[in-house]
């Protein structure tokens, strides 16, 4: 379990990292910062959401019916993706694996493929 926890939180940290550089760049927009900045802070959003959306697919393909991990990658998903349906399902996946256990049918890996990366729409 220490394996999940250590590699959930680089998860954690490279959403944070999105929000982070997201907040940063409609800071720069606002106050006018120079164009390259403002792209720098742009490609260091998209490289955040590539690695978390990279961490959390792997996490899943070897967890994948960690609650916890559920509720982690939906407020992901709702943050930085704005997909609110699917973090709303993966959050109710996750409370039916808390309470009936983990063996269920496909422990929440196919809601946890569903979501792709930042620049796509589904």
């Amino acid at each position: 379990m220490m394996e999940i926890t250590k590699e959930q939180e680089n998860a954690v940290n490279f959403h944070h990292d999105a929000v982070r550089n997201l907040k940063l760049f409609w800071r720069d927009v606002a106050t006018g910062r120079d164009s390259l900045h403002i792209c720098s802070r742009l490609d260091n959003f998209f490289a955040a959401c590539d690695k978390a959306s990279a961490s959390f697919a792997e996490l899943f393909s070897r967890f994948p019916s960690s609650p916890e991990l559920l509720r982690a990658n939906a407020q992901f998903i709702e943050d930085v993706q704005c997909k609110h349906l699917l973090a709303e399902e993966m959050r109710a996946r996750a409370e039916q694996l808390d309470d009936f256990g983990t063996s269920a049918d496909d422990g929440g890996a196919g809601l946890a493929a569903g979501g792709g990366s930042v620049g796509k729409s589904s």
